[in-house]
């Protein structure tokens, strides 16, 4: 074969190279068509700020950890998924059709009822909101300098009311940040609680160790109430709506060492009886809100019922080693693979182990007697008592035993009678029995 047509191949493959290259970064026709019928070529990614003018202005700004900032008309926290929801929506929005040759004006588009910017990592988008289209076939917008048709739906997300943009719950500060909660009402204590870590402690109207299911669904309440409708932003009385004095005063402190100030008012005039509404107000935001007693029914149980009903602060699947004295002489260690052995003792089984720790470590309160109502009680002396150790901290409950097969612990450090079910200390004592060998 001669040179010149080894070199004339060489450049044909070499072609052929190049197009099968740059085919491959473009898009498909599939791609292409539906590239065509979006709004805008690509969903936007990390967006920092939105802004509206036209209709009811409003400007939002991104912030840490993917949160949303309101900075006009009022300077408040954002609700997060309705703003981050809108800018899915618009990025995936759909072309009816496009529009050429149309008199702006005669579209509703000069001027605009509205024009949002967005600014994203991936640019700057315009997009102007026109007319609705004759026999409701649609709207017409004008995104980045191109006129379209599109659903009649997009409408109510392009002109949805600013307050939309606003979060839903009372509180702005992150739930998960507060430490402590109190309340107060004519500056008698009603309910005071810390938690550190995931130790939950209740202080008013009495000290000790707290329900952590119950204090969290409490704080829950308190921080996420949802907010029915904005009464007024920036007030300058807060006398009208019984506020000042509040009704009941609940106070935050967070882990930046600072305190958000709940304040609870009067009922809301000509509200919904079924939503029970009131007044109420979070010194981290800047309006009086109405929200549902309803939605904060928890606050105001009986102190009592949130009394921690487990015999041990720390979950005994911590422990290394549990110890029982008394009506029984036995101990159990954990190995390093976290399985659980009986120590050898005089007719002591040391297969049992594992069977021991799990019905000693399933003994649970069913009901926290305190006060007189323990008093009443006439325990005496505890027939065992079961010591948890782990590294750097132990604890330990005297068990006492009903001639009626009932029982009840008393934790030691807590002025307390937990009462236990008789099915399970039925179980444990038959375990303990087991291992002893009798």
């Amino acid at each position: 074969m001669k040179r010149s047509t080894w070199v004339l191949l060489g450049i044909i493959a070499a072609l052929a190279l190049f197009i099968l290259l740059f085919e491959r970064k473009m898009p498909s026709s599939g791609e292409v068509k539906e590239q065509s019928s979006k709004l805008f070529p690509a969903k936007f990614k990390d967006v920092a700020s939105l802004s509206r003018t036209g209709f009811q202005p409003v400007s939002l700004k991104s912030g840490a950890e993917e949160s949303w900032n309101i900075v006009a008309p009022v300077a408040d926290k954002a609700d997060r998924y309705g703003v981050t929801g809108f800018t899915d929506e618009l990025g995936g929005a759909s072309v009816t059709r496009w529009v050429d040759d149309a008199s702006l004006k005669d579209l509703g588009l000069e001027p605009p009822r509205a024009t949002w910017t967005i600014e994203a990592k991936s640019g700057r988008a315009t997009l102007e909101v026109g007319a609705d289209a004759p026999l409701d076939a649609g709207l017409y917008v004008r995104a980045n300098g191109k006129v379209a048709l599109v659903p009649k739906s997009l409408e109510d997300t392009l002109l949805r009311p600013a307050g939309d943009f606003r979060s839903k719950e009372l509180v702005a500060s992150p739930e998960q940040d507060v430490t402590s909660f109190s309340m107060t009402s004519g500056g008698h204590d009603l309910l005071a609680f810390s938690r550190a870590d995931g130790a939950w402690r209740v202080t008013a109207p009495f000290k000790d160790a707290g329900d952590g299911a119950k204090l969290q669904g409490i704080l829950d309440d308190a921080c996420l109430c949802p907010i029915d409708h904005v009464v007024e932003d920036n007030p300058a009385d807060f006398s009208k709506y019984g506020l000042a004095p509040p009704d009941k005063v609940i106070k935050l402190g967070t882990k930046p060492g600072a305190t958000v100030t709940v304040m609870l008012g009067s009922t809301v005039a000509g509200g919904d009886p079924k939503k029970a509404l009131i007044y109420a107000y979070s010194s981290d935001r800047p309006s009086v809100f109405a929200v549902s007693s309803n939605s904060i029914k928890s606050l105001f149980q009986d102190p009592q019922e949130l009394r921690s009903l487990a015999l041990f602060a720390r979950d005994p699947f911590d422990a290394d080693r549990i110890e029982v004295k008394g009506a029984f002489n036995l101990a159990i260690t954990k190995d390093a693979k976290g399985m659980w052995s009986l120590e050898k003792t005089a007719g002591a089984k040391p297969d049992n182990g594992p069977a021991l720790f799990t019905a000693l470590s399933d003994l649970k309160g069913t009901k926290a007697f305190a006060g007189g109502e323990m008093e009443a009680l006439n325990l005496g002396q505890p027939s065992l008592t079961i010591t948890v150790k782990g590294k750097g901290w132990e604890e330990s409950d005297g068990l006492f035993e009903g001639k009626d097969g009932s029982c009840y612990a008393r934790p030691k450090g807590r002025d307390v009678a937990l009462a236990i079910a008789k099915d399970d200390w039925k179980t444990a004592r038959l375990a303990l029995q087991a291992a002893s060998g009798k």
